[in-house]
């Protein structure tokens, strides 16, 4: 690991497969050049996601839990996962259901179906929890209900 003084500047040369060479200034004169692996790189590329949120449809419970009926899917791309919030998912839903006063949001855990994955969003825990266990998964599906299902 190299530690770049405050009073030094460098300018990012070029980049080859992986690596970076960076020339390292002092008083604009050049005293090393350097070369760090994208890996190492403090400035990484944030991992964004979309949102697939299901709405319109009620969880059925028998024979197996499934989200059924007259649903629709809305999809927010390039979204940050470190900033969805619960306020955040309640304004993307007032904006396909305006009319909305009160909704329950849920998400199932991947790999799991939903009679034994599926989970509230209650908050911004829970929100967190979802992306932890969607670590560097490219979409979180979210959905639901106007009122609480039976499950």
């Amino acid at each position: 690991q190299i530690l770049v003084s405050s009073s030094c500047q460098h300018k990012l040369l070029h980049k080859v497969q992986s690596t970076y060479f960076i020339y390292v200034y002092n008083n604009k004169k050049k005293f090393a050049l350097v070369w760090l692996s994208e890996d190492n790189t403090q400035e990484k590329e944030k991992e964004m996601v979309e949102i697939h949120m299901y709405f319109g449809g009620i969880f059925r419970s028998e024979p197996n839990t499934a989200y059924v009926g007259d649903y629709k899917l809305a999809i927010w791309k390039d979204r940050d996962p470190s900033e969805l919030s619960i306020v955040g998912l309640c304004r993307m839903f007032k904006l396909i259901e305006k009319d909305a006063t009160r909704v329950t949001f849920w998400w199932c855990v991947p790999d799991l179906d939903m009679e034994t994955g599926l989970l509230p969003i209650t908050g911004n825990d829970d929100i967190k929890l979802m992306n932890d266990a969607h670590l560097h998964l490219p979409v979180r599906v979210i959905y639901n209900c106007k009122w609480e299902p039976n499950i």
